[in-house]
């Protein structure tokens, strides 16, 4: 889902969009965690368009046993 999010929006506005992390965010999590996992992503990624002016964001998901860590950075 996030691997998809960041394709959809990459190139838009010039900006380039990358996501790094496991295929699949719902690889181990419930799908609960997976939706907001997705929920703050699209919100995240709007907002650094909307008002950063940056040219990339790389959005990350991190998952060590079961803690999941979600960076939108953009640069």
């Amino acid at each position: 889902l996030l691997r998809r999010l960041a394709a959809q929006h990459d190139g838009a506005g010039g900006v380039r969009c990358r996501y790094v992390g496991p295929r699949g965010v719902t690889a181990g999590a419930s799908p609960g965690v997976a939706a907001q996992c997705l929920r703050i992503a699209e919100e995240a990624l709007a907002n650094a368009l909307r008002h950063s002016g940056c040219a990339s964001i790389t959005i990350r998901l991190e998952a060590r046993g079961d803690h999941w860590r979600l960076l939108v950075r953009d640069d």
